[in-house]
């Protein structure tokens, strides 16, 4: 097949495909230049391979009701978002048509491509939000279905400065955000002091989840509160209404992949509706139990926290 019929008309130099059970296009490669228009722009598909740089991937993805679904474009494309115009490699949409993520840029790393010359290739966008203006180099931003930024991640290297309720802090990695634009989650460069219902914990995960900054280890409600962290360095004591004490600390544990290397899993600890939660399960009441904190008392060794800042070791 060199021809292919979709929502958005023909598509020209279709060298493999795939469908849905009912016949309906699923994904495809393409050799030749095709032009796709959008409500957000003219997008072209990638055609053409970078043995070097670019992911051998397919270039187009569609739901079932015919939308695209995912696009790797041929060369970075300005297109209309909520925030203005941005330069993209790789957009992927909502089923109703609307943007989800954009990508500035979708190169693999080798050997022959690192991630510093991926990095050098970024550029630097400017972000009016209402704890921060800066501007930064960017992976990637995931928009609301709405069109609000949901998050934005940073490349690792890069960190920045936001003014929250507790203080200013210092983030890495990204942050997600409330519609309202009210800061939802960050991730703390390095070991900060931070006033919870408990009291005073210091907040930080030496193992972070995930790549992007879609979901974090210090979580704010929509008012700026904190509703939850994670502590790699403190023994939280909570003695209940029985008078029984449940001690929690930071596990050192082996690294499944590597069992030379030690890593260490983080307290987990939410607010909640007069309680806090440690750990995804063991739940006390704020005013029926007495909560013990002593900081700095485990030693952050994770070869993460060698973040240029972080001042553990």
């Amino acid at each position: 097949m060199s021809l292919l019929e979709t929502k958005y008309g023909i598509l020209h130099g279709v060298t493999s495909w795939e469908l849905y059970e009912d016949g309906q296009i699923k994904e495809c490669n393409l050799d030749t230049h095709n032009e796709i228009k959008t409500s957000f722009g003219n997008l072209v598909p990638q055609y053409t391979q970078d043995e070097v740089r670019r992911k051998y991937v397919k270039p187009l993805y569609f739901y079932e009701n015919g939308n695209i679904k995912n696009i790797t474009l041929q060369e970075p494309t300005l297109i209309d978002t909520s925030v203005g115009p941005l330069e993209a490699e790789y957009i992927s949409f909502y089923k109703n048509g609307n943007v989800k993520r954009v990508f500035p840029l979708n190169g693999k790393l080798t050997g022959y491509w690192t991630e510093e010359d991926e990095y050098n290739l970024a550029k630097e966008l400017a972000f009016n939000l209402s704890f921060a203006s800066f501007k930064s180099k960017i992976i990637g931003i995931l928009f609301y279905e709405t069109g609000e930024i949901k998050s934005i991640t940073f490349w690792p290297q890069d960190s920045l400065s936001i003014h929250t309720i507790v203080g200013v802090l210092d983030i890495r990695m990204g942050l997600s955000l409330y519609k309202s634009g009210a800061i939802k989650s960050c991730e703390l460069l390095k070991p900060t002091l931070i006033q919870t219902p408990i009291g005073e914990i210091i907040a930080f995960d030496t193992n972070p989840i995930g790549v992007n900054g879609d979901n974090n280890s210090l979580k704010f409600f929509e008012d700026g509160s904190i509703q939850g962290l994670k502590t790699a360095t403190d023994v939280i004591c909570v003695t209940d209404e029985k008078g029984q004490k449940h001690i929690y600390e930071p596990e050192t544990v082996a690294n499944p992949f590597d069992g030379d290397e030690m890593f260490i899993n983080a307290i987990n600890m939410e607010f909640i509706e007069g309680k806090v939660v440690i750990n995804n399960k063991d739940e006390f009441l704020l005013d029926k139990c007495h909560v013990a904190i002593e900081n700095n008392v485990k030693l952050i060794s994770n070869k993460c926290s060698e973040c240029s800042g972080c001042s553990a070791g």
